[in-house]
């Protein structure tokens, strides 16, 4: 039980209640620190709050010499500031043995005597809800990165979904690995599951569009006309926290979201006519038009912006840096604005890319093309700011690279991958070019690396690289941030391949799905038996491009990966549709009418 006389008092910023069993509202986290150290050794204890990372370097809010015989060293309320109930939110608890923790226990000077225990999280609204912290004797001296805590001397992620506080036994890092499981977005109709995105603590978003009703969870969607939009989302156990949908008389889709340090949702759609997103009707310019929408943690609305002209227009990718600044882009033709800003199409379509504040107010806006057909196709963003696209062209087209480049012609249908920094300008640019079509799907960042996933051939080049004969097809790969090839590779075999998603894990291992026909990825391949044409695989491959492990989902008709993220743990997770039955190891889902969703937390063999 937790002893209330014990409480510690002092502030930690805005996130501390003075009077806990006052507030009237109850969003918050009511941290019980303990140790299994002795008391008499424990000299003092200190914590400190914010967001992972900052804390590291954040002076101790609270500090205490307290400890109880039994452990108990006290107790403590965090709450989020009052317009963000659903903030998120971590903290760094610091025991010192043998030393006063605010000389012996200061970053990045550890003494061999400190503990140190993290947790990152979100708050619920309206929830209360217990983080027990214990001080192990085992942790001491042991310096995890910042975004792990030390479990019994073992280093782990130090997020925890605040879904497993419900159960006191289940609420920290090494109480449990979350295990496999499996779910089918299914109904009479078309459920076709498009992007999945996980956000820092865990949270995952998935989008799609179906037609007909479906239920994701808490109760029935229904499309209003032709294909809508549905954004659900989960915790990494699987447990479904809100879904909604949107849509008008026409067809509408999704294709990617994202997520940003403070657990906002963007998400990237297109429609046509009138349709109203959440917040008042948006009507098209005309043909398709592309949405910008952004949503809170828990799916209401906050803003939408639509970027289109008279002709169609194509949403891409979109990606959201640290400090919220996000990045879409697309194709369009002839012209098309956002805001004030205009963009006109060189040639037959041309890529677009836009820069919007975390209001939603443009930034910037360019495009590049040239007589051809280009379009941009997957974004991400680094630590620093810069900004990563994917795409490809036709023809002759200026990149916008500094003099004495010039403009880049392709060799038919060519990928490529370019650089801006945070302010539009352009740092980079590397071709992915062959004979055939090459294409860029994905595309991920962490740390140095940028890491891409799409299809090449056997004569695509890459900087220096030229692939060798193969009737391999698909294509992933690696930059560093500064423009150099590190390495890629095909894969496939004898049948076909492609690259549809990537991950990157925050130990530096990355998630890559995609399809197959009749060969393998990464040493894995659909049974002999299997009647399907096309079938779904992931795969973790270790920094350098070396497969760790794969798995491929056979079908009895076809089964595409549309989407990945990378949990703890060394696990995956993919999301995609498939049709007839789909052959997921523990069970094989059916699809009910025509295309399923489905979404899969998938274990290490």
């Amino acid at each position: 039980m937790v002893n209330h006389s014990r409480l510690l008092r002092a502030g930690l910023t805005a996130l501390v209640c003075a009077a806990p069993l006052g507030c009237l509202d109850p969003t918050e986290a009511f941290v019980e620190i303990s140790t299994n150290s002795s008391c008499g050794d424990l000299d003092s204890t200190g914590i400190t709050a914010g967001l992972l990372g900052e804390i590291e370097t954040r002076p101790y809010g609270t500090t205490t010499s307290l400890c109880q015989n039994n452990g108990e060293i006290g107790s403590i309320v965090l709450l989020p500031p009052e317009s963000e109930r659903e903030a998120p939110f971590a903290f760094k608890v610091v025991g010192s043995l043998g030393a006063p923790v605010e000389t012996a226990c200061v970053a990045p000077a550890y003494g061999p005597g400190c503990i140190i225990a993290r947790r990152a999280m979100r708050f619920v609204p309206h929830n209360s809800f217990r983080v027990p912290v214990r001080l192990s004797q085992a942790c001491a001296g042991v310096l995890c990165p910042e975004a792990q805590t030390c479990v019994d001397g073992t280093c782990q992620s130090a997020t925890v979904d605040p879904i497993d506080c419900e159960n006191d036994d289940e609420c920290g890092p090494g109480a449990s690995v979350p295990p496999a499981w499996q779910k089918k977005l299914g109904g009479p109709g078309f459920q076709m599951a498009r992007h999945l995105a996980q956000g820092d603590d865990g949270t995952l978003v998935l989008t799609g569009h179906f037609d007909g009703t479906l239920n994701l969870g808490d109760k029935d969607l229904t499309s209003k006309g032709g294909n809508d939009v549905f954004i659900a989302s989960y915790s990494q156990e699987g447990q479904h926290r809100w879904s909604t949908s949107f849509g008008g008389a026409l067809d509408e889709d999704v294709t990617r979201a994202a997520i940003d340090a403070k657990g906002a949702m963007y998400v990237l759609a297109q429609f046509q006519q009138t349709v109203d997103f959440g917040g008042g009707p948006l009507v098209s310019a005309g043909g398709h038009d592309v949405a910008i929408l952004k949503l809170t943690s828990w799916g209401k609305l906050e803003w939408s912006v639509p970027f289109g002209g008279a002709l169609t227009d194509v949403p891409g990718a979109i990606a959201v840096g640290a400090d919220g600044n996000i990045y879409v882009v697309g194709q369009f033709n002839g012209s098309a604005a956002i805001g004030s800003k205009t963009l006109t199409a060189v040639g037959e379509s041309d890529l677009f890319v836009l820069s919007l504040t975390p209001s939603g107010s443009v930034r910037w806006a360019k495009s590049i093309g040239g007589l051809g057909h280009d379009s941009g196709t997957a974004a991400a963003v680094d630590a620093a700011g810069n900004v990563y696209v994917a795409g490809y062209f036709e023809g002759t087209v200026d990149f916008g690279l500094p003099m004495p480049a010039m403009p880049i012609k392709a060799t038919g249908s060519d990928a490529f991958v370019t650089s801006f920094d945070a302010d539009g300008e352009v740092r980079w640019m590397q071709l992915v070019s062959g004979a055939a079509v090459d294409r860029l799907h994905d595309l991920a960042v962490r740390g140095d690396r940028v890491v891409f996933a799409g299809r090449g051939t056997a004569s695509t080049r890459i900087g220096d690289q030229v692939f060798d004969a193969s009737d391999s097809t698909g294509l992933v790969g690696a930059f560093d941030t500064g423009g150099k090839l590190a390495w890629a590779n095909l894969f496939g075999g004898d049948g076909d391949g492609t690259g549809e998603n990537v991950a990157i894990a925050a130990d530096e291992s990355i998630v890559v799905s995609g399809e197959i026909s009749l060969g393998s990825a990464f040493g894995a391949s659909a049974p002999a038996t299997a009647p399907g044409t096309d079938h779904a695989f992931v795969a973790i491959l270790e920094r350098d491009g070396k497969p760790r492990w794969s798995k491929v989902f056979s079908s009895s008709d076809k089964a595409f990966a549309t989407g990945v993220a990378a949990p703890a743990h060394g696990f995956a997770l993919v999301a995609g549709w498939f049709l007839g039955e789909l052959d997921v190891g523990a069970e094989k889902l059916k699809s009910e009418g025509g295309l399923d969703g489905f979404l899969l937390r998938v274990a290490p063999p």
